[in-house]
């Protein structure tokens, strides 16, 4: 896993696309589209975050199994 190779300083920086983030934001803007509201765009930017070994454990804490 990626975050093995950061913390043993093959990887000095990762970027996390925040695959969930990306899911939520998706349904609001189709939530948004089918009320009719203003402000539903073709396009969503959705910010990498940069994961570093100083913040590896707040930026990724431990995914326990589940549901996503």
């Amino acid at each position: 896993e990626a975050t093995a190779f950061l913390r043993d300083g093959t990887f000095q920086a990762l970027l996390n696309q925040n695959e969930r983030r990306q899911g939520r934001l998706a349904v609001d803007v189709l939530y948004r589209h089918l009320e009719g509201r203003n402000g539903a765009s073709d396009q969503v930017w959705v910010p990498p975050d940069v994961v570093l070994r100083a913040n590896l454990d707040l930026a990724l804490p431990e995914r326990k199994p589940g549901p996503p």
